[in-house]
């Protein structure tokens, strides 16, 4: 299935700047890598939290944003944070459960600073790329991986910075 929605500013701009600061300056990153059916890949930075440990300054004004526009966050069990740096080579992988629901958190960028999330879909490789407020929401058994920015993004960005909310599947009901 090829299910892929994108919601433009859908973010305030002031909690992204908060957030953007948040993660550039104060949240604890870790060495992170994809797993596949090809293995563990290379490692980048990542850092994930479980429901109990989601935070009112983070997950849960942006789980307050997914349910203002429709979606239940009730089985939303984790979080995944990225921030792909230069010369970083992630690997394809599905995430666990039904749907990921993934926000750009930059401030500021740039289409030249490159770093899309790459989909492969039944009618090839689709490209999202980076924009501060966007929201992709996409069933996690499709093939994805983020790209590392081009050369040009500026020092003084750490990196292509999101978060991924991975929705926990119904066992009664796989279709959940």
């Amino acid at each position: 299935m090829d299910d892929i929605r994108i919601f433009d500013n859908v973010v305030p701009l002031d909690l992204i700047e908060r957030l953007d600061r948040e993660l550039s300056f104060n949240h604890p990153w870790f060495f992170s890598t994809d797993f596949s059916d090809a293995g563990v890949g290379p490692v980048s930075l990542g850092t994930v939290y479980k429901r109990k440990w989601f935070s009112d300054e983070v997950e849960n004004p942006l789980l307050n944003i997914l349910s203002s526009i429709g979606y239940s966050t009730d089985k939303c069990y984790r979080s995944f944070y990225n921030c792909f740096q230069k010369l970083d080579n992630p690997q394809y992988h599905v995430d666990p459960g039904g749907h990921s629901y993934m926000f750009y958190l930059n401030k500021e960028w740039h289409w030249y600073w490159g770093a899309p999330t790459l989909f492969k879909t039944k009618k090839g490789i689709k490209r999202i790329y980076p924009k501060p407020g966007r929201l992709v929401v996409f069933d996690a058994s499709i093939d994805h991986k983020g790209t590392a920015p081009t050369l040009l993004l500026p020092n003084r960005i750490p990196g292509r910075l999101s978060l991924v909310f991975h929705e926990k599947l119904d066992p009664e009901n796989p279709d959940k």
